[in-house]
């Protein structure tokens, strides 16, 4: 009998040690629900520049990600720039990452914004605006154009890209875009590139605030590279920023850069690998604040039909409750009168809309949590074998 209370208020003494391990975590913020774990891989590369972490996740942060916060394994803050935001409750964020692991804590809805911010000097990045003007005959006319174009209100997405070879705008339906995109580059020795453009619509390369190339006016894509819209520069050794504009118009949003070196014969896309590399961490763990399991799940869109004024939107729900193997059972809740009890459900919507998904996991321990998250049923923009255009 006494070895039963003994192991009885063993057992009552490991679970309040679980429960009350976030409280007593000095490293996790007061008023901040949510922590997730990152492994970064720290294989060092020959070049002097910080290495850039990009991540993308899903979770109950403010619908702005203004309570998204990141520190190091020993409580130190670290500055990020939130990529984007939504539609939503998914968010993209990066940050310099020259430590092993870090700790990305949201669900604050009292916290201020951040005050720091990163500024990536890695990979490719591109945002879409929708275009305001049509004059682009010349080089100044654009400018005009890019200038009443590239405002934070006009924005329609950005984010990390392999190349500059797009037909598309990846981040959302609309057409009628300028495009802009910045990458980062690094030269170990002095070097000659030239570099050229072809697109539909007006494009311009810029190499460190140089105009290098263009080809101005409306025109469509050609299969090559015309020495008239092309042009060499000369650079010296380290960090390099390429800047490529290319203004459309629905149906008209080729995009190209290519580049030839000296022992090259012909231009060819700038491969991927030419700009610097992000590295994508690892998620190590999910927590919730005196939680004993965590409900967590992400989505995407796997198939797209549009079909007589009908919309078929078919998104893949992937549960990533933790600790995984404590989960034996799976309530969801499609926010459209729709229910399910699988582990990792597809669900087709009727409607392009945001609609509260509700998941209610339990484990056997006896022990469940709930979270609802808003997420918006739409075509996946960025995967051309859903674009029904």
């Amino acid at each position: 009998m006494k070895i039963k209370i003994a192991i009885f208020v063993l057992f009552i003494i490991l679970e309040c040690a679980v429960c009350l391990c976030a409280d007593n975590d000095t490293t996790w913020p007061e008023g901040w629900q949510y922590r997730l774990a990152l492994s970064v891989d720290t294989a060092k590369d020959t070049v002097p520049i910080e290495r850039t972490a990009v991540f993308a996740f899903s979770g109950k942060a403010k619908d702005d990600g203004s309570d998204i916060r990141i520190t190091d394994a020993d409580g130190s803050e670290i500055p990020y720039f939130l990529v984007s935001a939504g539609p939503g409750n998914v968010y993209t964020v990066c940050f310099a990452a020259e430590k092993d692991v870090y700790y990305l804590y949201y669900g604050n809805p009292s916290a201020p914004a951040p005050a720091g911010i990163f500024s990536p000097r890695r990979g490719l990045f591109l945002e879409t605006y929708v275009r305001r003007g049509d004059k682009a005959d010349t080089w100044e006319d654009c400018q005009k154009i890019i200038k009443d174009s590239v405002k934070e209100s006009l924005m329609t997405g950005r984010g990390f890209r392999g190349r500059i070879w797009d037909s598309i705008n990846p981040f959302s339906a609309e057409r009628n875009i300028v495009k802009v995109y910045t990458g980062f580059f690094y030269l170990h020795s002095p070097e000659t590139i030239n570099f050229g453009t072809t697109s539909t619509g007006p494009s311009f390369i810029l190499v460190d605030d140089k105009l290098v190339a263009q080809w101005p006016g409306w025109h469509w894509i050609e299969a090559f590279i015309r020495p008239e819209h092309a042009g060499s520069i000369d650079l010296q050794a380290g960090l390099h920023k390429l800047v490529y504009y290319q203004i459309g118009q629905p149906w008209w949003n080729y995009a190209v850069c290519a580049m030839k070196r000296a022992d090259d014969k012909q231009h060819a896309v700038i491969p991927e690998d030419f700009f610097l590399p992000v590295v994508t961490p690892k998620l190590l763990s999910c927590e919730k604040r005196n939680s004993h399991i965590t409900a967590m799940f992400s989505w995407h869109n796997i198939n797209y039909l549009y079909r007589e004024r009908w919309e078929l939107i078919t998104m893949q729900f992937t549960d990533l409750s933790a600790p995984s193997q404590e989960i034996t059972q799976w309530e969801w809740d499609f926010g459209d009168g729709q229910k399910s009890s699988e582990k990792n459900p597809a669900h087709t919507y009727l409607r392009n809309s945001i609609y509260p998904v509700t998941l209610k996991v339990q484990g056997k321990s006896g022990y469940s949590d709930t979270i609802s998250l808003k997420i918006k049923a739409e075509q996946d923009f960025s995967n051309l074998l859903l674009d029904w255009y």
